[in-house]
């Protein structure tokens, strides 16, 4: 996952609303280079950002994990089976479990993701973010 430290400019976009923002993320090596830590700011149009967010990924025991804080205080665990060009990050099986990202790498300098939310039929893809380095 080294290929992501530095900085993105993306476009998200809302697919049931098709509403467009655009975002900032930040990726920088933490805890000696072991973990990673991503900063995310969704600008919006208002005095506040829309939204914001730390996420720190790294390897726990012989699964990936990533924790994502956001400024509400709200928190969730992800894991992922591995980590790098593509890579799945999926919640633990509890109820909360209603978010899941897939992280494409498209190139040195684009990725992209896509985040599902899980309904009633299954999952739903909600948001795409499409990322180019700065």
């Amino acid at each position: 996952m080294a290929w992501m430290v530095g900085d993105w400019s993306c476009q998200l976009k809302s697919l049931d609303t098709g509403s467009v923002e655009a975002a900032r993320i930040r990726f920088s090596p933490e805890l000696g280079g072991a973990w990673l830590r991503e900063e995310v700011l969704v600008p919006g149009r208002g005095k506040e950002p829309l939204f914001e967010s730390i996420s720190h990924f790294g390897l726990d025991g012989a699964r990936w994990m990533r924790l994502d804080v956001d400024a509400s205080g709200r928190f969730k665990v992800l894991r992922a089976k591995s980590a790098g060009d593509s890579t799945l990050w999926s919640p633990q099986e509890t109820p909360e479990g209603s978010f899941r990202e897939r992280i494409e790498r498209k190139g040195d300098a684009r990725w992209e993701a896509i985040i599902d939310v899980r309904e009633a039929a299954g999952w739903t893809k909600a948001i795409t973010w499409v990322c180019l380095r700065k």
